[in-house]
């Protein structure tokens, strides 16, 4: 009996302290471990939080569909965080990981924080190509040509009669006008096409919108003569305030059945031969876009015009005007309008008069190379008096 109730001796002691200790120090070393694994990680944490870009000047960065967000921090810091972390710290972020695909640019010095929320934003690097009001299809092209971010789906002997087949916008023979004078934006992988098809939806849209609210008892059968009538009254005048003016004298001759007798037609029917100079060849030459030989309007737009344009022709002042003149060499002056021939033809001599005093003044410049064709231009449609003698534009009958 005794045997089975024998007291515990000192060994037993020993070791179960012993056991305690190495139970305590275990413990203190899985605390410690687990602080200082909370220290390292609030660092890393940290070292992603502040990190910024090295770049210097915006970078662009393309972010491919299904691409993930580690993937994109480690190009743009250089591999610069531990692989293993930087998950943890996206674990710790998921609103930061739904990336959108496309191309966007990153400002000098960004944050991850400040990329991953331009990445999700989803706006997008863009670019613009401006189609200057009054240009033509062929400067169009010449100018979707020369940039180089689009894609070019045209060929490069692409014609302005080959668009309208290409873009599948109709029949038209010859496209000009149809695409709106505008600033597009576009992003990376954006095509000349996509481009051009956007202006002409934009044309087409903003057209029909000004034709249903037009004034009533204009002379136009179609929002078509309309746009012809916009592209000439584009042409006519740099001076937006007075476009409707210049609207009202052509709708006034068409109403009196007067020829329009505009001289920007008549330079885009001779083409090429025009240098510079309307002769009287050009006044007595034959073709449909010739407003001092036909009836009415020519046939297509002889310009890209521009909302304000658009708005003049179909919202003409009311006047009495059947005439106009450039006031001198300057175009920025705009024009004197006169209601009978007699106060036309004096308006006419007070230009002549400005032309001349202007190149009395520069003669040095204009002789000494420093001056342009288009200091002094030589049509009235450009604010000056060509070598046909003619009166003017919208000149009398």
């Amino acid at each position: 009996m005794n045997c089975l109730f024998r007291s515990s001796g000192p060994g037993d002691f020993s070791r179960s302290s012993l056991m305690r200790f190495i139970c305590g120090f275990l413990i203190l070393c899985l605390a410690m471990t687990a602080i200082l694994a909370c220290f390292f990680l609030t660092w890393q944490f940290g070292s992603i939080e502040f990190s910024r870009t090295a770049n210097a000047e915006p970078v662009l960065v393309t972010v491919n569909r299904g691409e993930n967000a580690g993937g994109v921090i480690r190009e743009l810091f250089n591999d610069r965080f531990d692989s293993r972390v930087l998950r943890l710290w996206l674990r710790q972020n998921p609103g930061l990981t739904q990336l959108k695909a496309g191309t966007y640019e990153i400002p000098p010095g960004s944050g991850v924080r400040q990329v991953l929320a331009i990445i999700l934003s989803g706006r997008e690097k863009s670019y613009q190509i401006t189609f200057v009001e009054g240009t033509r299809v062929k400067d169009m092209l010449a100018v979707l040509r020369a940039s180089e971010k689009l894609v070019h789906s045209l060929p490069a002997e692409t014609r302005p009669e080959d668009l309208p087949e290409i873009l599948g916008i109709g029949d038209h023979p010859n496209p000009e006008g149809l695409f709106l004078a505008d600033t597009y934006q576009f992003r990376l992988g954006d095509s000349d096409v996509s481009v051009l098809k956007r202006a002409y939806e934009a044309e087409k849209s903003f057209l029909e919108q000004e034709w249903q609210s037009r004034d009533e008892n204009l002379p136009y059968s179609s929002a078509y003569e309309a746009l012809v009538m916009a592209s000439i009254i584009e042409k006519e005048s740099a001076v937006r305030e007075e476009r409707p003016q210049i609207a009202s004298v052509f709708v006034n001759r068409l109403r009196k059945g007067m020829k329009l007798q505009t001289d920007p037609t008549v330079i885009y029917g001779v083409g090429d031969r025009y240098q510079g100079k309307i002769y009287r060849s050009f006044l007595e030459d034959r073709n449909p876009y010739n407003t001092y030989i036909i009836e009415g309007l020519p046939p297509t737009p002889i310009a890209a015009p521009g909302r304000d344009a658009i708005r003049a022709a179909l919202h003409p002042d009311a006047t009495d005007y059947l005439f106009f003149v450039a006031r001198g060499p300057d175009s920025r002056e705009g024009h004197i309008f006169s209601r009978d021939d007699s106060s036309h033809r004096k308006a006419v001599q007070e230009y002549r008069r400005a032309v001349r005093e202007y190149k009395s003044e520069h003669a040095g410049e204009l002789q000494g190379g420093t001056g342009s064709s288009e200091s002094v231009p030589d049509t009235v449609s450009e604010s000056s008096v060509g070598d046909s003698g003619n009166a003017g534009t919208a000149g009398s009958n």
